[in-house]
C-alpha cells in the first residue's frame, strides 16, 4: 500500500509547477529505499530465514539499495535544477535555465553510474568487462547521435556568445520573430504571422541573427523628393527648416540629425533625412516617426514646393531656343583660350591649377561659417585682393 501510495505521489504535479512535479518523482524511490532495509531486517533477522533463500534475500536487497539510491542520483537532479532556476533572474524557457537543468541530469547520471559501479562490486560482478562494454556502446551511440551532439555544441554557442534572449524580437535568416524558448537541441520562435517555428541550434547558430532587442535608438532614414520646379533657394528653406525640426524635436537624437540634399532623381530633387529616434519601443519608434514625416510634409507645404511622384510633364510652348548672345560669348572665350594656348583640355596646366584652386568661397557668401570677405554679388566670387589672401591662407592651411 505504501509503494501504491507512493507511485500515485510520483505520478502527480503538472508542467505548471516543475519543482514540485520533481519533487513528486523523488517520493517511489526515497520510499523504496527506505523499505527495503525494513524488509531485509525483518525477513533476515526477526523471521530469521537461512540458508539459500537467506542468501538470496541479501543479494536482492543490497542491489535493490544500490538501485534504489541511483534512482535517487537521477531524480534529485531535476529537484536541485527547478530550485535553482526559481530565482527570478532565470527565465524558465532560458536557455540559461536549460542548461542548468542539463548539467544537473549529468551529474545526477554520473552520481547514479557511481553508485552503481559501488554495488556491483559489493555483488561481486566485473567490472571491467562492464566498462569496456560501455565504452563501445558509448562509442556507437555517439556516432549515431551525431546530429543531436551537433545541436547540443549549438546551443552551448548560443548560450557562450548570447546574441538572443527569451522575448528578443529580431531577425533569423529572412524571417522576423519573437523568440519564445531556447533550449539545448532547439529554439521556438513565434513569427510575426503568430506561426511557431523550432529551429535547430546548429543551424541558429549559423543563421545571420540580428537582435532588434539590443537597440539603444532607432533609425528614421527616408529620401524626400521634391518637384523640379522647386527653385535654389526654397529647397534651402525646406533644408534648413527641416534641420531646425529634427534639432529641436524631443525624441530625436540631435547630434546623429542629418539633412542633405543628395541629388537629381529621375523626376524629383531628392533630400535625405536621417536621425536616431531615443528609444527602444516599436510602438514608440512608429509613432516617432510618423510625427516626424507629418512635420516633413507642412514644412514642404510652407515653403511652396511640393512633394514629387513619378511623373512626364509636357509644355506647351513656343520655344526661344538658345541665347544667341551668351552662345557667341562662350565661343569667343574658347577662341581666346585656343589663341593663348590656354585651352584647358584634356587638363588645366599646373598654373592655372594654382591660379584656380581656393579661389571660390565656401561655405557659400552668407552662411554663418563663410569668411568675412568682400563677394562681388553678380559672381559669386572674391575681388581681388581678397582673393589673394584668401589663396595665401589656403596654401598656409594646406
Amino acid at each position: 500500500m505504501i509503494l501504491r501510495f507512493a507511485y500515485w505521489l510520483s505520478r502527480r504535479g503538472s508542467g505548471e509547477r516543475p519543482f514540485l512535479q520533481a519533487l513528486a518523482r523523488l517520493a517511489l524511490p526515497v520510499i523504496i529505499l527506505a523499505a527495503v532495509p525494513a524488509v531485509a531486517y525483518l525477513t533476515l533477522a526477526q523471521i530469521n530465514i537461512i540458508g539459500g533463500v537467506g542468501i538470496a534475500i541479501e543479494l536482492v536487497a543490497t542491489a535493490t539499495i544500490y538501485l534504489a539510491s541511483a534512482w535517487i542520483s537521477w531524480r534529485i537532479a531535476p529537484v536541485i535544477a527547478e530550485a535553482i532556476i526559481t530565482s527570478p533572474q532565470i527565465a524558465p524557457e532560458s536557455i540559461d535555465a536549460h542548461l542548468i537543468r542539463i548539467c544537473a541530469r549529468l551529474l545526477g547520471i554520473f552520481g547514479g553510474a557511481v553508485l552503481l559501479a559501488i554495488g556491483a562490486d559489493r555483488l561481486g560482478v566485473p567490472l571491467y568487462g562492464i566498462v569496456a562494454g560501455l565504452g563501445v556502446g558509448g562509442l556507437a551511440l555517439a556516432l549515431s547521435a551525431q546530429p543531436t551532439i551537433e545541436n547540443l555544441i549549438g546551443g552551448l554557442s548560443l548560450f557562450a556568445d548570447k546574441p538572443i534572449g527569451v522575448g528578443d524580437f529580431g531577425r533569423y535568416g529572412d524571417s522576423l520573430g519573437t523568440v519564445e524558448a531556447i533550449g539545448l537541441r532547439s529554439t521556438r520562435i513565434r513569427g510575426t504571422d503568430r506561426t511557431l517555428t523550432t529551429i535547430p541550434n546548429a543551424t541558429l547558430s549559423k543563421m545571420p541573427i540580428v537582435n532588434f532587442a539590443q537597440r539603444d535608438r532607432m533609425l528614421i532614414q527616408t529620401v524626400i523628393g521634391v518637384r523640379y520646379e522647386t527653385s535654389s533657394d526654397q529647397l534651402r528653406f525646406v533644408l534648413a527648416t527641416l534641420r531646425e525640426m529634427l534639432l529641436g524635436h524631443p525624441r530625436i537624437d540631435p547630434d546623429s540629425a542629418r539633412v542633405r540634399f543628395i541629388g537629381f532623381g529621375a523626376s524629383s530633387l531628392d533630400i535625405e533625412v536621417f536621425a536616431y529616434a531615443m528609444t527602444r519601443n516599436t510602438p514608440e519608434f512608429l509613432s516617432i516617426r510618423e510625427d516626424v514625416f507629418l512635420r516633413v510634409i507642412d514644412i514642404i507645404e510652407q515653403s511652396g514646393a511640393a512633394i514629387a511622384f513619378p511623373s512626364q510633364t509636357l509644355y506647351l510652348m513656343r520655344d526661344g531656343g538658345l541665347d544667341d548672345g551668351k552662345a557667341r560669348a562662350a565661343e569667343s572665350q574658347v577662341r581666346q583660350w585656343r589663341e593663348e594656348d590656354r585651352l584647358p583640355f584634356p587638363n588645366f596646366s599646373p598654373d592655372q591649377v594654382c591660379q584656380i584652386r581656393g579661389s571660390l568661397i565656401y561655405p557659400p557668401p552668407g552662411s554663418t561659417e563663410s569668411p568675412i570677405a568682400e563677394v562681388k554679388p553678380e559672381t559669386g566670387k572674391l575681388n581681388e585682393s581678397d582673393r589673394r589672401a584668401h589663396q595665401r591662407q589656403s596654401s598656409h592651411d594646406r
